[in-house]
């Protein structure tokens, strides 16, 4: 995708200012960049709560932020199977000598479809409590969308196919599904149904939470700055998809260096883990089996450019990672072709013993259910001013991407929930 060619850039970008960059001016402030921390929009996890990654304080007693992101999946069919436990283990499920019909055994299947665009936008308030720590509170909405927008041109159907032909690198599968659709559904082991309409709008959750951060190294003179940053949540489902109150910790280290009184670099790593099932908040019949702890990784790595007026513009590159969302305490298996099984979907190819298909973006969604995602940024933002009175506005591109890339040991067969994203998000600082 985009961004991988894009990436490569920002390397070259990255090394080729350090060069540049020779001169010593005199410092009398160090700051960490922002981070965008660019969830992406995956069908299942929109309705969970989200946990922000932050490395540095509020920059005056009071903050307002919005962010709005756009987010293009499409995975047409998905099955999970849930084997009885005398049966034996096939560590391909294509080699499985049986797979009964839905309507013969419904409770062994769990089903999802997904396609479209996932709008979602958060609104954040924080509070400083002291000079290191602050509260904050956070609500998000989402809306299912074909794409067939100009405001989702960017991240619509014929945009991603268009580039993907360009880079030769096409999906056959995708083009010839159709474009603009959607669709969201999900149905348990019971058969309880839960779907997403075209433009319905539903509730993420609503989130409050505490930050502290600590100074470990805070020197100008040799123009380094590392801290410690922790931070508990807690998260109320707003939605039909989740019947429990879930909890979290994020704990993040960010180091920034100042080469020049104009240039510095900011790294910054974070450990995120979350319960799910706290506290039951309602009684409901759909049941999707999510997992009790999901955890995940983030890792920031940014330029900063000071100019005069105390204006800052930075562009970096952020990496996030996540388990799935989704129980793997039971015996279960991917892959499984939904027409195998007899169910009727809008994938174009049936899979047979005689002639399987190739893994596709459909069957690595549909192990991603039971695996994990991974995703990609590049960011940029722009503040206007100084850092306790003016407004910053941050743009983000997203893409799936998988280690494999980097460690071909690792498999990447686990991500592919959200195909392309864009967002912005826009700060405002309060007296």
């Amino acid at each position: 995708m985009a961004l991988r060619a894009c990436t490569g850039l920002y390397f070259i970008c990255l090394l080729a200012t350090h060069i540049a960059v020779a001169q010593t001016d005199t410092l009398t402030r160090i700051e960490h960049a922002p981070i965008v921390d660019a969830r992406a929009n995956e069908p299942v996890r929109t309705f969970a709560m989200r946990l922000p990654f932050r490395i540095s304080p509020i920059a005056g007693n009071q903050e307002i932020s919005f962010y709005y992101h756009a987010g293009n999946t499409w995975n047409p069919s998905g099955v999970l199977e849930y084997p009885n436990a005398s049966e034996p283990y096939f560590s391909n499920p294509w080699n499985a000598p049986y797979h009964p019909t839905y309507t013969k055994d419904p409770h062994r299947y769990q089903l999802y479809s997904a396609d479209g665009v996932i709008r979602s936008a958060t609104i954040a308030y924080t509070k400083k409590t002291s000079a290191c720590g602050e509260w904050y509170g956070m609500l998000n909405a989402n809306m299912l969308v074909g794409g067939g927008s100009f405001i989702d041109a960017a991240v619509s159907d014929r945009a991603i196919v268009g580039f993907d032909k360009m880079i030769r690198n096409e999906n056959p599968f995708r083009t010839l599904d159709g474009f603009n659709l959607a669709e969201m559904k999900f149905t348990d082991r019971d058969g309880h149904s839960l779907e997403i309409k075209p433009r319905q709008t539903y509730l993420g959750t609503l989130n409050v939470g505490y930050r502290h951060f600590f100074d470990i190294v805070r020197s100008t003179k040799n123009k380094i700055l590392w801290t410690l940053s922790t931070e508990a949540q807690v998260g109320v489902p707003l939605n039909r998809a989740r019947n429990y109150l879930s909890a979290g910790i994020v704990i993040g280290s960010a180091l920034t260096k100042q080469f020049t009184k104009k240039y510095g670099v900011t790294l910054a790593v974070g450990y995120a883990t979350q319960h799910n099932k706290i506290w039951r908040t309602r009684q409901n019949d759909f049941n999707f089996n999510y997992v009790d702890v999901v955890s995940g990784y983030r890792f920031l790595l940014t330029n900063n450019f000071d100019f005069k007026n105390n204006q800052r513009f930075t562009v970096g590159i952020e990496l996030q990672g996540m388990t799935a969302p989704l129980s793997t305490k039971e015996r279960v298996q991917a892959y499984l072709n939904p027409e195998d099984i007899g169910i009727q979907t809008n994938y174009v190819t049936e899979w047979t013993p005689q002639n399987p298909v190739a893994l596709t973006d459909q069957r690595r969604a549909s192990r991603g259910l039971i695996s994990g995602s991974e995703y990609l940024s590049l960011n940029f933002s722009y503040r206007f001013g100084k850092p306790g009175r003016s407004s910053t506005i941050m743009f983000c591109a997203q893409d799936d991407w998988s280690l494999n890339d980097f460690l071909p040991l690792v498999s990447s067969e686990l991500n592919n929930s959200q195909d392309f994203g864009v967002g912005i998000k826009w700060i405002q600082v309060l007296p």
